[in-house]
Parts: C-alpha cells; sequence; structure tokens
C-alpha cells in the first residue's frame, strides 16, 4: 500500500464528530477581509504583506501575512519556505473561482505548517485543548478545524497538496454558511490537492484536479479488483463509518469521492455540472438545506437508500436514480483508467473523450 499522499485524508478520519466539525463549513464572523491583490496581476511581493520572525519553543520559525492569511511556520527547506505564502494565497483564488464564484473569507485564517510531526503534536496540545487527544492519532499531515489548519511537513510535493486539501476545509469552514455532504467536501478536497509546478523557475501552480497519481493509481486499482463502493453507500456515510467495514477505507473512500467530482464535472457531456456548482452555491449562502427539501419535493423524494444528509442532498442537486447514475459513474471510472489513459492524467490532462 503506497503511503504517499495517505496523510491527505486521515483529518476526517479521527472521529466521525471531527468529520462535522473540521471538514464541513459554517457561519463565521459578519466582515469579511479584502484582499486588494488583483487576480491577474498576483505576485510574490503584492502577497507577502510582513514577515517576522516567530519561535515555537526552542524552535526558531516565521509568521507570514498575505492578505487572507497569518502563515507560522518553522520550516526548515527553503523551496518549501519560499513557495509557502504564494501557493497558499492562489489555492484561496482557486476554491473561489473552480465553482463560478464563491464568497471570499469572512476572516484572515491561520495556518501552521510545522517542520516535524513532534513540534505539531505539541502544538496541537497547545491550541486544541480538550479536543487534541484524538487529532493526535494522525500520523502524517494535519488538519484542519474552526477555519485554522495545524499541518508538518510530509515532503515538498505532498506538502503542498496537503495544504491545498486542508485549506479547502479552512475556506469552507470560514466563508460557507451551512456545510456541504462529506462526500462534496472531501472530493472537492481532493480535486484541490492536483498540481504541477510551471513558470521559469518551476516555483509557479498550475492547479489541475486530474493532476493527482495518487488518488488515480488507488481508483485504478479499486476498479480492477472490483472493490468499488456501491454510490448509494459512498453519497451517504462518512469516511470514518467505513473504518471497520471496508480494507483500505480511506484510501478507497477518497479516491472515489475524487471521481465522482470529476464525474459530475465532465460526465455525460457536462449534464450533472450545473446540479454540483449550484450545491456548492448553495452551501457558501446558506441555502442547501431549503433547497434540498424544496428540489426533493418537485422531484417525489429521496429513494430510501439516500435517506441520510449526504443522501439527501446527492438525490436533490444530482437526480435520485440511483441505478442509471451508477452505471453512468462506473462507466465514466472505467474509461478514466483504461489503456492509455494514465498518460493523460500523470500530464493532468482529462482523460476522458471531449475533454481537454
Amino acid at each position: 500500500m503506497r503511503l504517499a499522499r495517505q496523510p491527505l485524508v486521515l483529518c476526517a478520519l479521527v472521529l466521525p464528530l471531527l468529520v462535522s466539525l473540521a471538514a464541513c463549513g459554517g457561519n463565521g464572523p459578519s466582515e469579511r477581509a479584502e484582499s486588494g491583490v488583483a487576480r491577474s496581476s498576483i505576485s510574490t511581493a503584492s502577497i507577502v504583506l510582513s514577515e517576522e520572525p516567530w519561535s515555537f519553543g526552542t524552535s526558531n520559525g516565521t509568521l507570514v501575512t498575505t492578505p487572507h492569511y497569518r502563515v507560522f511556520t518553522t520550516e526548515r527547506n527553503a523551496t518549501t519556505r519560499s513557495r509557502l505564502a504564494p501557493f497558499i494565497e492562489l489555492s484561496l483564488m482557486r476554491y473561489q473561482e473552480a465553482f463560478g464564484g464563491l464568497p471570499g473569507p469572512e476572516r484572515q485564517m491561520e495556518t501552521f505548517l510545522m517542520a516535524n510531526r513532534p513540534e505539531w503534536v505539541r502544538l496541537t496540545g497547545q491550541l486544541m485543548g480538550r479536543r487534541a487527544q484524538p487529532l493526535m492519532s494522525i500520523r502524517r499531515g494535519g488538519f484542519a478545524l474552526d477555519g485554522r489548519a495545524l499541518l508538518f511537513d510530509v515532503g515538498v510535493h505532498d506538502t503542498f497538496a496537503l495544504i491545498a486539501h486542508e485549506g479547502w476545509h479552512q475556506y469552507t469552514q470560514t466563508a460557507f454558511r451551512e456545510r456541504l455532504p462529506p462526500w462534496a467536501e472531501e472530493g472537492i478536497a481532493t480535486t484541490m490537492e492536483g498540481f504541477r509546478w510551471i513558470g521559469p523557475s518551476l516555483d509557479r501552480p498550475d492547479f489541475r484536479p486530474w493532476a493527482n497519481r495518487e488518488r488515480y493509481d488507488q481508483l485504478r486499482r479499486v476498479m480492477k479488483s472490483g472493490e468499488l463502493l456501491p454510490l448509494p453507500m459512498l453519497v451517504s456515510v462518512s469516511p470514518g463509518e467505513l473504518l471497520d467495514d471496508v480494507k483500505d477505507a480511506a484510501l478507497v473512500y477518497y479516491a472515489q469521492v475524487w471521481a465522482i467530482i470529476l464525474f459530475l464535472e465532465e460526465g455525460e457531456g457536462g449534464r450533472y455540472r450545473d446540479g454540483l456548482r449550484a450545491m456548492v452555491s448553495d452551501a457558501a449562502s446558506g441555502r442547501i438545506a431549503i433547497e434540498t427539501r424544496a428540489r426533493l419535493i418537485e422531484r417525489g423524494g429521496a429513494p430510501q437508500a439516500l435517506r441520510r444528509y449526504g443522501g439527501y442532498v446527492f438525490g436533490a442537486y444530482v437526480g435520485t436514480d440511483l441505478e442509471r447514475i451508477e452505471r453512468e459513474f462506473r462507466a465514466f471510472i472505467g474509461e478514466a483508467t483504461g489503456p492509455g489513459s494514465a498518460q493523460a492524467v500523470f500530464a493532468g490532462r482529462s482523460p476522458i473523450a471531449g475533454q481537454s
């Protein structure tokens, strides 16, 4: 079992309670943090507002202030340090633009990137108080809770993929009025992991949801072995509920929720794209509960297999004909993992016919 990207999923596997707290949005303060950074001309100089020494115990570090973040780090890798602030701000821009224009965060967010796990454990204990113990079971990576991310270095590429994943949770916790269901919250977070370095110095992220070899390799494995989770289960449960029943539950779940977001964006000629984007927009504005009820009444209700929060939302915004949608989803995965698809995925391109 490959472990390179496994830390990216552990934030939601601590306890079912923490899934609802850490991986879902909530209300925040009424005043929004304003950027003032032009999207078309963003640069490192315009991103870093200030930089000053910061220490944690005996470790010397840095506090970097950007338009939307305060970034505390004891990171020792020069490459990671230099790319950290621009990557975080560019990730936020991606979150807001990926689904057609979402609100900015309602307050400045805090991200802690520690050089190693022992520092992270001490920090988690200090900042999380009574909530720290279950979080400390995370072996690699970190978590986001209450709009604050506590992370530690897991290698250059994987650290930035982790930042992008947990950054989505930070963002929804800070900007969204209502929570997304776990399959959507975690699925979108996994699509945010995909990126390549571009530019003359190969230091600018080019975000591409398909550029995620770890999720792709796992998806291809479960497709080949016949271990795909049934669609009603996938959209109705949280990942923590699968731990005792599914082999490699975390990897299977996250590969499939990654695929389901890609399916809703690209599958069936984009048939489900508007529903996905409406769902995300309604969660941000605080209308997802009202709209779910209204849409389900219009559709004649939800089948028994969907009668949990995540399933209700899926039925409302995607559809209640589960047999048809599951056939389409499996066909999409088959095409995405079929012969010749790997070359496109490893280049960050969609392997689906008709997609660029």
